[in-house]
């Protein structure tokens, strides 16, 4: 920030010396202890004498070169005598004073592998936490991706192909593509507004675009979406914990009912992953969790393909109702589970603020690469999921498997236990939006404080509450995303980045469509889920 170059460590300024300067060994996402190389004795020191302060160093530095001082380059050619030191043109220093390297290798055990003249083969990766340390790192894409994904991925996969059902395959499938395009642009939409505002959340856009009255609407939807997301997690584990008591001996049964296991789920489990502040400490949980919804997406496939083949099940193929349901109303009334599975941009600002190197590019490559893994595990589940039951698939999926699993089939035992590690760890990706949105509405509206502690047992708690007296998951599902999903998701964003006048030619006309269409999805669908809650169809069981 001085005009002065400074060579960095793990983040700190180094030390100058006689003896050479201590230079970072540091891959492009991460930052690594312990390892490091000393510029070659040879090599002229760098010195607040010999680097001059007029002289211009990347966008920071002003002013005309000095002939005097050393280059990166004179310094690069200084170390060629020390061959296990890196290559300083390899080396990009930021004058900010935060990490700047480039070493073209990555990862702590490349790093190693290339200090001590290992050949790859020599080691090996000794634990799964070095294995995400090296592939998964905090702030990295990769890292990021499976964040979304696990705040996209979660309980809503399990209404899915009840979706299907009401609306039929091939309509289902075009509209997964085309939601999870719209999602996309949402989420784009969301940071383009983000770096013009210079606005950091949600509730702060929507006050400084519209208004404290529009912030507090905004910030409203956003505790009702975040909570009813909640509660449909903790009833889908209440479900799974129901089930799986039917399974054991009566012994047990009768003693312990399922509500009484979730109050025990939340205490041990549920409330303790609630109190962390940073996403960025779920990235480990985050890739668990999207493994274990790709492990029921591959089960659920391959459980269908079977019964295809075996012949269990014989579905008419040549039935219209089989690909498109000649009812808007129950497509009305089911793309809301699809809204609702798709949705993650209440986590799209956390993502994105412990994304390292964060711009609009690399953002889009977190966007676009979770959303088409999503859409792969939404529409492996939704249609093999679908053709595999018909007119009896349920609300809840895991209902339809309750037989087997009763028989002791290992393989839905595997899914089940997926599907509830999945919820443990996408629950607290619930909590940290719904948890900032209350604090700050409490302070706004009535001058109440309190910490991330009292309202992380204040949102799981009541999440967990509301969970034990509602009956079916699937109207969750539907009123959630009809309502607070469409308004926070496909509404504010494309409104704000209007408003701003930031969009020109054809994403100015795709945010009038996708506002548009947001509101006529949320309304109707709002008004058909509550007709249905009160006078449901007969033939939309949702299974018992």
């Amino acid at each position: 920030r001085e005009g002065r170059m400074w060579l960095f460590k793990t983040g700190s300024p180094t030390s100058q010396s006689d003896e050479g300067t201590t230079v970072p060994l540091l891959s492009e996402d991460q930052d690594l202890e312990g390892l490091e190389a000393t510029v070659s004795p040879s090599a002229p020191p760098l010195t607040p004498s010999s680097y001059d302060r007029s002289r211009p160093h990347g966008a920071h530095g002003r002013g005309a070169p000095n002939p005097s001082a050393p280059t990166l380059a004179d310094l690069a050619a200084a170390q060629s005598d020390a061959p296990s030191a890196p290559r300083l043109s390899d080396v990009e220093v930021d004058g900010s004073g935060r990490r700047a390297s480039r070493v073209p290798v990555s990862g702590r055990v490349k790093l190693h592998r290339a200090r001590e003249g290992q050949s790859r083969s020599s080691l090996s990766i000794s634990s799964l936490k070095d294995f995400v340390d090296e592939h998964y790192s905090e702030g990295s894409i990769r890292g990021s991706v499976f964040n979304l994904c696990s705040a996209t991925l979660g309980a809503g996969a399990l209404s899915v192909p009840f979706a299907f059902r009401g609306m039929g395959a091939g309509i289902g499938c075009a509209l997964l593509v085309l939601v999870a395009i719209t999602t996309s642009f949402s989420v784009h939409l969301i940071i383009v507004t983000r770096i013009r505002s210079g606005l950091r959340t949600f509730g702060e856009i929507a006050d400084g675009v519209f208004g404290n009255a529009v912030g507090n609407i905004v910030q409203s939807a956003i505790v009702i979406f975040c909570f009813g997301t909640g509660v449909a997690y903790c009833k889908t584990l209440r479900d799974i914990l129901e089930i799986s008591l039917r399974a054991m001996p009566k012994k047990v049964t009768d003693k312990v009912t399922d509500k009484e296991a979730m109050l025990m789920l939340w205490a041990v489990a549920l409330m303790p992953l609630s109190l962390l502040k940073s996403m960025s400490s779920l990235r480990f949980s985050s890739l668990f969790g999207v493994a274990s919804i790709m492990y029921v997406s591959l089960l659920v496939t391959i459980h269908s393909l079977d019964s295809l083949i075996t012949h269990k099940v014989q579905p008419n193929w040549s039935d219209p109702k089989l690909w498109a349901v000649p009812n808007a109303g129950k497509i009305i009334m089911n793309l809301p589970i699809l809204l609702f599975a798709f949705t993650c941009q209440v986590n799209v600002l956390d993502v994105w603020d412990d994304l390292s190197n964060a711009s609009d590019r690399r953002m889009g490559k977190v966007t676009h690469r979770s959303m088409l893994l999503c859409l792969v595990v939404y529409v492996s589940v939704g249609l093999f999921g679908f053709l595999d039951f018909g007119s009896d698939t349920c609300g809840n999926i895991l209902k339809s498997y309750v037989t087997e699993l009763l028989q002791g089939s290992l393989t839905i035992v595997g899914m089940y236990i997926s599907i509830a590690m999945t919820l443990l760890f996408a629950f607290p990706l619930i909590v940290v939006p719904c948890r900032s949105s209350l604090m700050g509405l409490c302070e706004r509206l009535f001058g109440c404080g309190g910490g991330h502690v009292f309202w992380s047992i204040a949102v799981a708690g009541g999440a967990v509450g509301v969970s034990l007296w509602v009956e079916d998951v699937s109207q969750v599902f539907q009123l959630v995303g009809a309502s607070s999903s469409a308004l926070v998701c496909f509404v504010f964003p494309p409104m704000a980045a209007l408003r701003l006048g930031i969009l020109k030619g054809r994403e100015y006309w795709m945010a009038w469509l996708l506002m548009i269409g947001g509101i006529v999805v949320g309304l109707l669908g709002t008004v058909v889920t509550l007709h249905d809650i009160y006078h449901p169809a007969k033939d939309d069981k949702k299974c018992d």
